[in-house]
């Protein structure tokens, strides 16, 4: 814990300094110019040019309440910077079936670091950090903390080389369990070396944490090098290889372990070996294109610090290995009134599994990993057609759109006792237009269909192929009386079904979904500063069996939701306010014999109000729906909806 309390000490010596030092001037434009982004307290963007900015709200919705907190801060005096961060989360549910339980969970996380420049090459840094995790679910890992104190040098020779260590402490707990040790950090990065038409960047980093009993480790290593030839064409190669190494307690195993066994300390090795190549090519204003190649190695080991010979305690002993392959090729050809696109993708994957440690030699473990090989493969064809006819002034009268993908997949799985292989395709074709009649009205009409195919190859799953078919036809119209009255419409037709080809007629498992939406928005404009808003949305659909061979349903179940807000605003240059009343009626229904009942009715009726206050350096915003829950016209319970926010800075 001496660690946590340092920390803390820290961080009060340099808010002193700060504060003793607030009247100097200082020029802020001058921080964090010698670390990459990855190495510093990122400051919030604020909302004017401040030192600090905070952001705090408090969210109610129906059972679940949100608190959120977040705040930065950077000064620089002298050769001094400083910068600190503070990200607060809190969230909270309430069950309904009792009064008393209740799902908590808090995280915070903290971060304060101090530079200081010796000379335009020599610099000193300081960083302390707190992370503090609290969940009331019975998880896993449900309760975490850790402090960790760091401090080091970077050395900045030329403006494209960095080179920093960094030597530190770190305390940490999770389930109960304390661990501590040293850490330490290294990392070297060039950034931007020009020569010829070629730009090269490289960076490496190494850091380790000695916690006793656990040990985390990360070592990763890129280079990236571009080369361009005039404005026609770039060529991108990036090749890296990461390590990574982390241990945590888990209590996984507490309940079958040996007498006085607590917990388990589980590790996670990754190792990731990968290239990523692009080629860039405008062949001129109108036409270009691009390819990329990806290239991926990647292994998993997960293993804990128990062995029993029992393969149900096991279940984290065994490694992945993944192998990835992913190209795209994409070509465009655009005009002031015609674009053009054309794409295709292919993705290649294989992963093996193979059981570690105590079980790496039992057969029933080598099954069971083997189980879980598979390979994959995807392919998709993508095309657009974008066409627009414009008049003198520019201005677009009509917009014709064409969207079209054809996509396959296929999942093979090498063990002999695994089934699951199977084949998918799918074709996704949009097709819209829209049309400017008038300065005061403009129709469009959008058509979308989908149809994808699932096929099982092995008869012991073939029942679970399906075919599913979407159609959907959305008619809108916008328009507007001189600048006081702005309205838009949208009605839709959605029918989606989805075909089980070998269903027995006993056993009906193909259904059929439709919908029929119908959107009105709009708005009322009674003078500058005040003005009408209202919508209505109601939205009809039904479920129900469908017999694909006669192309029949049997209802299920239908519902007929309808939702209505009306709302007056307030809007000035730094207040917006607005008041209204909101409605959503839901009304379900069954099917008796064909006949059609209402079983229940549940409607939400209450005022709603917002408020936006706008000043040089703060914000303050308010919304709510007090909201009163009827089912079958009684009032079941009154649930008040609110958002508070305030941001400002300082």
């Amino acid at each position: 814990m001496w660690v946590g309390q340092a920390a803390i000490c820290s961080f009060t010596c340099i808010c002193a300094l700060v504060h003793a030092l607030q009247a100097q001037t200082h020029d802020s434009s001058n921080i964090n110019r010698s670390l990459p982004d990855s190495l510093h307290v990122q400051p919030h963007q604020t909302l004017s040019d401040a030192n600090g900015f905070s952001d705090i709200s408090f969210e109610r919705f129906l059972n679940t309440y949100f608190w959120r907190a977040r705040a930065t801060y950077f000064h620089t005096f002298g050769d001094w910077q400083l910068s600190a961060s503070e990200n607060f989360t809190s969230n909270l549910a309430e069950f309904l079936s009792t009064a008393s339980e209740r799902a908590v969970r808090d995280e915070n996380q903290f971060q304060a670091e101090a530079k200081k420049r010796w000379s335009q090459t020599w610099g000193v840094q300081v960083q302390v950090s707190n992370f503090l995790l609290s969940d009331s679910r019975s998880l896993f890992r449900n309760d975490a903390q850790a402090n960790a104190l760091t401090t080091g040098v970077f050395y900045t020779p030329w403006t494209w080389l960095l080179l920093e260590t960094r030597l530190g402490a770190k305390a940490e707990q999770q389930l109960g369990q304390p661990s501590s040790g040293l850490t330490y950090a290294v990392r070297a990065e060039l950034d931007s070396l020009a020569f010829g038409n070629f730009l090269f960047a490289t960076n490496a980093r190494l850091s380790e944490e000695f916690l006793q009993p656990r040990h985390n480790q990360l070592l990763n290593a890129q280079a990236a090098l571009r080369q361009t030839y005039g404005r026609t064409a770039a060529l991108f190669f990036l090749g890296g290889f990461e390590r990574a190494q982390r241990d945590f307690f888990s209590n996984v195993f507490i309940a079958n372990a040996p007498e006085g066994f607590t917990t388990t300390v589980e590790r996670r090795t990754e190792r990731n070996l990968y290239t990523v190549d692009s080629l860039t090519y405008q062949a001129d204003e109108r036409l270009s294109a691009a390819a990329r190649f990806e290239l991926r190695y990647r292994t998993i080991t997960r293993e804990n610090s128990q062995q029993f010979l029992d393969i149900t305690r096991n279940l984290y002993d065994n490694e992945i290995t993944q192998q990835r392959l992913s190209t795209f090729l994409g070509a465009t050809y655009q005009t002031a009134s015609l674009n053009l696109a054309l794409s295709f993708l292919y993705q290649q994957q294989a992963e093996n599994y193979r059981p570690i440690n105590a079980l790496q030699n039992l057969p029933e473990a080598q099954r069971l990993e083997r189980l879980r090989d598979n390979a994959l493969e995807a392919a998709s064809l993508a095309f657009s057609l974008g066409w627009a006819i414009q008049n003198a002034d520019a201005l677009t009268l009509n917009r014709f759109s064409v969207q079209y993908q054809m996509r396959g997949f296929r999942f093979d799985t090498p063990s002999a006792e695994n089934n699951d292989d199977r084949d998918e395709v799918s074709y996704f074709l949009a097709v819209s237009d829209s049309v400017r009649v008038s300065d005061f009205l403009g129709l469009s009409l959008t058509a979308i269909g989908v149809w994808s195919r699932n096929v099982f190859i092995f008869r012991q799953q073939s029942a679970n192929s399906t075919d599913n078919f979407i159609l959907r036809f959305s008619p809108a119209a916008v328009w507007q009386v001189c600048k006081g009255f702005r309205n838009y419409a949208e009605f839709g037709v959605l029918a989606n079904y989805t075909v089980y080809p070998f269903e027995t007629p006993l056993q009906v498992r193909s259904f059929s979904f439709r919908q029929f939406s119908v959107v009105d928005s709009a708005e009322v404009f009674l003078s500058k500063h005040f003005f009408i808003k209202f919508l209505y949305d109601q939205r009809i659909y039904e479920r129900g069996e469908l017999f694909w061979g006669e192309f029949a349903e049997r209802p299920l179940n239908s519902f007929n939701d309808r939702l209505v807000h009306f709302e007056l605003w307030l809007q000035t240059d730094v207040l917006t306010t607005a008041l209204g009343v909101k409605a959503f009626l839901r009304q379900q229904f069954g099917f008796l014999n064909a006949e059609k009942f209402l079983q229940q009715e549940v409607l939400y009726i209450g005022p709603t109000a917002q408020v936006q206050y706008r000043a040089q350096n703060a914000e303050f915003e308010a919304r709510g729906w007090y909201q009163v829950e009827q089912i079958n016209g009684a009032v079941q319970r009154i649930i008040p909806n609110l958002i508070l926010a305030v941001q400002f800075s300082w």
